[in-house]
Formats: structure tokens, sequence, C-alpha cells
């Protein structure tokens, strides 16, 4: 029952109990959303070769827990807090991933119950479940079946525009400061899992400054808050750069977190236009939803109340993230889920609709799922362990170099990467050529005067480019020094991953008792 208030002021739910169904309909979503999560990415768990990214982020992690400082010792652009989520299960996983997976199901599944509330406020709690099973379908779409950022930072977000719009509903401002803390405070947590979570926050932060503008009339008034919310948001990225600065690291801090990002090159048009054509085709159908349900919060209502108007703005400030970096990938649609999910939740008000909608696009999703996973999994596991097993022996004559391959192989056999950019893709692609803060072919040459006993290669690129001076390095130096010892098929990319050994440790070695190699004395 809604409360009397004055014309023109938002309505507010009077408080109540929660209703014996309201308790049941809750305690079905739990369920039947976790049911759903499990199911679709449950083949996916333990897979160690599932994405780049997330072998990097594992390695970076794993060299945390060995010593080294993330930005001075080991390279990468991401924000600490997405390698401290990978840190804190390091121990339990090894290189199998399952325990981040684990933690990405979690979160998948919050996610999903935090849209299936704000879907609550446009069409009844039964048929709000469509669009929040939809993102679980959507997020293998785009990569989102594993432990990509966005699948951790998607659930602080889509907390935080819930507490906006539960600020929204409360014509009194009661409570708007302490709501608008919490709100920034998981915006905050956000940015330090990804940078680009912050045109989000953005967002949120004008809103409730307009809160409080709106109660108030007063621009003295909202200046305090304002600045409290600010503070609070930032307060996580400036606790990690006041301590980067206080060990005496500043100047690698900012070049990693906010330098390097403006001195990528683009990617190659050709390739880029393909990731475009990829998001804009598979995206269709979930865009075309959601504009038709923004159709009818604004265009259809006589007087759109204000939460109407926050959804469009939450899906423009999520829009703004997804441009804002020239160069992206698949998974850079992901933070657009919860948005678009919430504002298509108008389209599914009556049940026959809505089931023919839901249809529609969980079998459009399906169409873009990697397929046989299960056994993609199998594959990856024994592809790794096969790599490591091969490796090893030679090991103890001088270091591994990952220069195209999976970095997840230096967890897998617990060694130490000779070059502070451990992600294959820096010192390969000519995209990263001068964002690294250091000369790339020079870094190859430190590389390769250390002898690695191992370097591992691919059959083909992932990127259409590679850097013409340290792939020439690279290539020179198998030709001259290395010998193909293993390859395995069919790695992550559709590529095959090719072990090369050093040439007179191959010459030099001889079969010990129970066949392992070693140099003769």
């Amino acid at each position: 029952m809604r409360a009397s208030i004055a014309a023109g002021a938002v309505p507010v739910e009077s408080p109540a109990p929660l209703s014996s169904a309201t308790r049941s309909a809750t305690l079905f979503a739990v369920g039947a959303l976790l049911i759903v999560a499990l199911a679709l990415r449950a083949p996916y768990f333990g897979n160690p070769d599932i994405h780049v990214d997330e072998e990097f982020y594992a390695l970076v992690a794993d060299q945390m827990w060995k010593g080294a400082l993330p930005y001075v010792d080991i390279w990468d652009r991401k924000p600490i807090g997405l390698f401290l989520i990978y840190a804190l299960f390091r121990p339990i996983s090894g290189a199998s991933l399952i325990d981040v997976q684990l933690l990405g199901l979690i979160c998948a599944w919050g996610t999903a119950m935090l849209i299936w509330v704000m879907a609550r406020r446009y069409t009844q709690s039964s048929l709000a479940l469509f669009p929040a099973i939809l993102y679980l379908f959507w997020q293998g779409v785009f990569e989102g079946f594993s432990a990509q950022s966005p699948v951790f930072y998607n659930f602080p977000m889509a907390l935080a525009a819930l507490l906006c719009l539960r600020a929204t509903d409360r014509s009194d401002g009661k409570n708007l400061i302490g709501i608008g803390v919490a709100a920034m405070a998981l915006v905050g947590l956000s940015i330090q899992i990804k940078y680009t979570a912050i045109f989000e926050g953005f967002f949120f932060g004008l809103w409730l400054v307009w809160l409080r503008f709106r109660m108030c009339r007063s621009f003295a008034a909202i200046a305090g808050p304002a600045f409290l919310w600010v503070m609070t948001a930032l307060a996580p990225t400036l606790a990690v750069a006041a301590s980067y600065a206080m060990m005496g690291h500043w100047a690698a801090f900012a070049q990693a977190n906010f330098t390097s990002i403006f001195l990528r090159a683009r990617l190659e048009a050709t390739y880029l236009a393909s990731l475009q054509a990829f998001v804009a085709i598979a995206g269709l159908p979930l865009l075309v939803t959601a504009l038709a349900g923004l159709a009818g919060h604004i265009c259809f209502e006589r007087t759109p109340r204000p939460d109407r108007w926050f959804l469009l703005g939450w899906l423009i400030s999520a829009l703004c993230g997804f441009t804002a970096i020239g160069n992206f990938y698949h998974h850079y649609a992901l933070p657009l889920l919860p948005p678009l999910l919430v504002v298509a939740s108008r389209c599914f008000m009556k049940r026959m609709s809505a089931g023919l909608i839901f249809l529609s696009l969980a079998a459009w999703a399906s169409i873009w799922w990697p397929p046989r996973p299960a056994d993609a999994t199998m594959r990856s596991r024994a592809t790794i362990a096969r790599l490591a097993s091969a490796a090893k022996p030679y090991l103890r004559y001088g270091p591994m170099f990952i220069w195209d391959g999976p970095s997840i192989l230096y967890v897998a056999v617990d060694a130490t990467p000779p070059t502070r950019f451990a992600y294959p893709d820096h010192l390969s692609n000519v995209v990263e050529k001068d964002a690294l803060g250091a000369d790339t072919g020079k870094e190859i040459r430190k590389i390769l005067a250390q002898r690695p006993a191992i370097i591992v290669s691919s059959s083909s690129g992932l990127i259409p480019r590679y850097n013409p001076v340290t792939h020439h390095l690279i290539q020179a130096a198998l030709a001259r020094d290395y010998i193909e010892m293993n390859r395995q098929v069919a790695g992550w990319g559709n590529r095959d991953y090719i072990l090369y050994a050093r040439r007179d440790l191959v010459h030099s070695l001889s079969t010990k008792r129970g066949g392992e190699p070693s140099l003769n004395s």
C-alpha cells in the first residue's frame, strides 16, 4: 500500500513486514537462480586455460604470494583489487582457477538476485525471474562464464544501483547521506576491480546530489554530502596510491594505472571492426528489448517517475564505460547486462509475451556460447599438465619464457617469469609497444640474455599483428638456439601450443634412471 504524498513527490512504500508470499517468492528466486548459475558455469570449473586474461590474473596472484609487488615486479594496468580477489584464494586452487570460478558463480548469482529485486519494481515477482535468469544466460555470450573482472564488479555496482533506487523512493530524503555513503563505497570497490566502473559511479554520484538538492533546494546543503560521497568513492584508489607512494613506487603505480592506457595504440581496423560486429550482432536482440522497455518506462507514462530517469542514466553511463577505451574485447560488454536487463524488465509484464521474449533471448544467447565446455575443460587441463611435465626437467638449467602461450604454465611449474612483463600480449602485441614504460626490444634482449631453457610459443597469434621488433628477435632465437620438443593442439584461441627447449640442452641431455633427462657430466 502506498502512502499519500504531495503532488510531484516520489512515491514511497509504507513500511510493512514481509508477507509469507514475499518470503516464499524470495526463497524460490534464491534457489532457482543458484541452480541456473551452477548449471551454466559448472562445465567451466577447473579450466586453467579458459581465457588469457584470467590465467594471467592467477599468475599475478601466484607471484604476489611469492613476494612480488604488482606494477613493480610484475606489470599490468588492472587495479590491484582484481589481483587481490585472485590472490585471496590462490592457495586453494593452484593452477586450476577453480577458486575464482566459484567466486564468479557467487557474484553472478548475487547480481542476478539484485536484477530480480530491481525488476520486481516493474513486474510481478515470478516474471521478474526472466530478466534475472537472462543475466546468467547472457554472460556466456561475452566470455563471462568464468572469472572475468566484470563478473566480480557487476555485483557491487548493481547493489549501488539498487541503493540509489531505494533513495529515490523516499520523498523525505531520510537516511540519504548514509545510503549515499554505502552506494559510493560500493562504487569505490568496483573501481578497484576495473577503472571503467567510474563512469557508472559518476552518474550514481550525480543522481545522489540531485536527490539531495531536490530535498533541500540549497546548493550550500549539498556541498558537504557531495564531498563525502566523492571521497568515499575515491578512498580505495587513493589508499592504494598512497601505499605505493610511501613505498617509493609512485611512478611505477601511476604509469601502469593511469598513463599506459593512453599510450596504447589502436587495434588493427579490420580486427576491431570484427569485434564491434560481434558485439553489435550478438547483443542486438537484448538491446532492442531494452529500448522497448525504456520506451515503456518513459514515453508511455503520462508522468514518468524519477526512478525511470535513473534507469536511463544508468544505461547511458554504462555505455560510456563500454566505449571509453578505444580498443575493446567481448567481455567489455558484460557491465552493460545489468542496466539493460533492468530497463528491459517492463517488457516482462504479461505472462504470455514475457515467456516468448524470455525464450527468444535465451535461445539467441545460447547460440553464442562456447561449444562443448566440459570437453574443453578436460582438454585444457590435459594440455597444461602435459606442457608442465615436458618443461619441468629443463627448468633446472634456466628460466622458462612464455612468448605467446598460456601464462598459467608459470604457475603449473612453479616458475618465476624472467621479466616483469609476463603477460604475453604486452611484449608480443604491437599495440602495447609504446605503452609499457620500457623499450620492448631491450626487454626481449634481456630475457634472451638469461638463456631461457624453455620458450613457449604457438602456431598462430591471438592478435592480428605482432610487435615487429620483438617478434623478429624471438623468431631468430628460436631458429638459432631452440628445438621444438612438445606440441599440444587446440589451445585457447584454436591454436597449438609449442614448447621449445634450448638446443644445447637437448643435445647434452641423456636419459637417467626413470627416463628423467639430465646434463651429461
